[in-house]
């Protein structure tokens, strides 16, 4: 009879055992604070927008991440949101090994961002994001070509079109990473980004990093976008939430990717 509150204990033990190198290893990577709320809610969100002195608080200090804090095209941007999320894996693999061929894979898998949805608050549904979606030869001709997903991403540049609903179709451009417990990709806008008539951010002035960092049972996400957009009335809302709303929307599409694969 005491044998099931034996196996319960150790259980139980081994959980806590779990937890606390979890937090062992995040507490070398991030601030007290940032621990503390990752582990109970499991994302830290932050959003800046013509702060002065602001700077980007949330990267962890990794190869990586760092890349990513520094991430900035030489000048302070006047808008970024970072989020760092916390995520438990839940496939059949999941804590035996770091799977960062995996990571970077759905990464480099650009068109399946095409046809990729986020719900819009002001209109109270969901919209399609990138109505479209591919890698390119080269900015000029824009012939298509493949996702890049074989062999390492480390060092791999491409070339890619996405065509969204607030700024339409434009030109990006993809650098990837990879090291043995992470991978990222670092992108810029090759062209100028307009919303209407307007001209809203100038070429290389929207910079977009995520970075995946294998835990081994958990994952370490970190989204980072910074924009130089202009203090117009009615329109630097508009703009910003549709950065946040990107942010967010590709921290799930990474999620849903890499689950399903």
């Amino acid at each position: 009879m005491k044998r099931p509150v034996l196996v319960l204990a150790a259980v139980c033990m081994t959980a806590a055992l779990g937890a606390n190198s979890l937090e062992s290893t995040l507490s070398g990577l991030l601030p007290p604070e940032t621990v503390r709320s990752l582990l109970s809610d499991g994302i830290v969100e932050r959003i800046s927008y013509r702060e002065r002195g602001a700077a980007v608080q949330l990267a962890p200090k990794t190869e990586l991440g760092q890349a990513a804090r520094l991430f900035d095209g030489g000048a302070a941007p006047a808008f970024f949101v970072e989020a760092l999320y916390l995520y438990p894996k839940k496939h059949e693999d999941s804590g035996k090994s770091v799977e960062v061929s995996r990571i970077s894979r759905v990464l480099r898998s650009i068109s399946r961002l095409e046809g990729l949805e986020y719900f819009s608050a002001s209109r109270k549904q969901n919209r399609i994001l990138y109505e479209k979606a591919h890698v390119i030869a080269d900015p000029r001709s824009k012939r298509i070509l493949p996702d890049p997903v074989t062999g390492s991403a480390e060092g791999i540049t491409v070339y890619a079109v996405l065509k969204d609903l607030t700024f339409g179709e434009n030109v990006y451009r993809y650098d990837f990473r990879q090291t043995e417990n992470a991978a990222a990709f670092f992108s810029t806008n090759h062209n100028s980004l307009t919303y209407g008539i307007l001209k809203v951010v100038d070429a290389d002035r929207l910079r977009v990093a995520l970075v995946v960092e294998d835990l081994g049972t958990h994952l370490l996400v970190y989204a980072l976008t910074r924009a130089d957009i202009p203090g117009l009335p009615g329109l630097e809302s508009r703009v910003q939430a549709s950065f946040t709303t990107r942010a967010q929307a590709m921290y799930g599409w990474f999620i849903h990717e890499y689950e399903s694969r």
